[in-house]
């Protein structure tokens, strides 16, 4: 059984972070840290859905979300302070759930959280063995091309080719890395939504979900391989 309840997350300067965390009652040896978007919170259909994926997967989940797109004081800050209050949520977000009671490790974000992603990635705190969920990358940021051309870790990349930051050529080129599933999604924007077609925008988001559930899948049939070849040695 899964029961939600939130973790006590402290940014900068002692502020709360607000946070949902998806824990099976029973214990898991899975953990799944989402970082949500500027306005896409992780209430949301793309994360609202895998939650319920992951959960079923054996994953507990912590949705992390930022409110920076609410807040006008943040509007007024500088780069450097807007940066520092940021890295530092994420920095407590990654470091609340207990993690030595996990062996499997995934972590998923969308937009504005796909820096959080890099950033992690970047300061080598996610591990060989981490699994990683790019939902509509901020393509147009150095930091983010970077952290995806030199990625090692198992990674699904996920855009609409209706996203203003699509870039084609990019994603081809990006495509070199074998570490990258690139999923482009046809007519969808950032959101990974058709505008003005709701069928079709669930349709998408069934697609998106279905290949989700291989992706965590594949996490259990590798820890499982890895077991037993330790065992078998």
């Amino acid at each position: 059984m899964i029961t939600k309840t939130a973790l006590k997350i402290r940014g900068f300067r002692g502020r709360g972070v607000p946070n949902s965390f998806y824990l099976h009652e029973e214990g898991s040896d899975a953990l799944c840290i989402l970082f949500g978007g500027w306005h896409y919170r992780t209430e949301m259909p793309l994360f609202y859905y895998s939650c319920r994926v992951l959960g079923g997967a054996g994953f507990d989940v912590l949705a992390v979300d930022f409110r920076y797109s609410t807040d006008p004081r943040y509007a007024r800050l500088s780069d450097r302070k807007r940066q520092e209050i940021f890295l530092s949520e994420v920095r407590a977000a990654f470091a609340a759930p207990e993690r030595s009671r996990y062996r499997r490790l995934m972590v998923g974000a969308k937009s504005l959280g796909t820096m959080a992603l890099a950033h992690l990635s970047r300061e080598g705190l996610l591990g060989d063995e981490a699994r990683l969920v790019w939902l509509s990358p901020l393509l147009e940021a150095e930091s983010i091309r970077g952290t995806l051309a030199a990625c090692t870790n198992p990674s699904l990349v996920v855009v609409g080719n209706r996203d203003s930051r699509y870039s084609e050529p990019l994603l081809r080129e990006l495509g070199r890395n074998a570490a990258l599933d690139i999923m482009i999604v046809e007519k969808a924007n950032e959101d990974l939504e058709i505008e003005g077609d709701a069928v079709r925008s669930i349709e998408l988001l069934a697609g998106y979900v279905s290949r989700l559930r291989g992706f965590a899948s594949a996490s259990r049939r590798r820890r499982s391989r890895a077991t037993a070849n330790a065992e078998g040695a």
